[in-house]
């Protein structure tokens, strides 16, 4: 009962828009990628075994994306985002890109984002991305 209630939704629908608009913005702005083709690259895959799964339909995506579609539905989006890694392949170049020029305007202005601090994470997770060794990386 708890995913009816209106903040529920609301939450849901604002995550999943703000995913999409960042993806569709940074595809765009690192590659020049078509909507279209980043919505199936980022929600397309996954598995008719999970639930809400929607498969690379651009049809079923959006639909999935509109106010009409239900909560699993949505969050199957985001399942599939997490497991693709796709989100990593498009907002990592634009941190690398951002860190390396110190133009932060694509990711404050276009993005929204808070520049400094996304900036101040990026490195973090730069510096110490290779500290273990592949074999203990996911092991903790």
């Amino acid at each position: 009962a708890l995913r009816e209630t209106s903040p529920v939704k609301w939450a849901t629908n604002q995550f999943i828009e703000r995913m999409t608009e960042v993806l569709s913005l940074g595809a765009a702005y690192i590659n020049g990628s078509h909507p279209d083709d980043v919505l199936v690259m980022a929600y397309g895959g996954g598995s008719k075994h999970n639930t809400g799964y929607n498969g690379p339909s651009i049809s079923d995506i959006r639909y999935a994306l509109s106010d009409n579609a239900n909560i699993r539905e949505k969050w199957a989006l985001a399942y599939v985002l997490q497991k693709s890694h796709y989100f990593d392949s498009v907002f990592m170049p634009i941190c690398k890109e951002a860190n390396r020029t110190k133009n932060r305007t694509f990711i404050s202005q276009s993005l929204g984002m808070n520049a400094a601090e996304l900036m101040k994470q990026y490195n973090e997770i730069e510096e110490t991305k290779n500290d273990l060794s592949k074999s203990q990386k996911y092991s903790r």
